[in-house]
């Protein structure tokens, strides 16, 4: 098991270097950064005008994005440990987390995901 730990650390991290790589190339700073422009264009396409909602009117959840959801509440984690947690692979991660960003439920700050605040229990 951890010959498999070492296999996706080493696979994880190329694949976020390179991705980081594509950004820089692309004129972006960070993935952080990335995610805000890819929430700010979701946002302008679809028309939304606020991202900010109360905990009542927010849209539906998938069973995914609850499952991330319970995954993070207890502390930030960075994508790979939640794809050590999860076991889901590293592109649907980054899906669930980006829809979880533009439901306003997640925020990142630097490799680390967290729960918003108004959403912890």
């Amino acid at each position: 098991m951890n010959f498999m730990k070492n296999i996706h650390f080493l696979v994880s991290n190329t694949l976020n270097q390179q991705i980081e790589e594509v950004l820089l190339r692309l004129g972006i700073n960070s993935k952080s950064e990335f995610f805000r422009m890819l929430a700010l264009e979701y946002i302008k396409t679809n028309k939304i005008v606020s991202v900010s909602r109360s905990a009542e009117s927010q849209p539906k959840l998938t069973i995914k994005e609850k499952m991330m959801l319970s995954t993070l509440e207890t502390k930030a984690k960075s994508i790979d440990d939640l794809v050590i947690e999860t076991g889901l692979p590293v592109s649907e991660i980054t899906a669930l987390l980006v829809q979880l960003l533009l439901k306003n439920r997640v925020t990142q700050t630097g490799v680390y995901w967290n729960l918003q605040e108004n959403f912890r229990t």
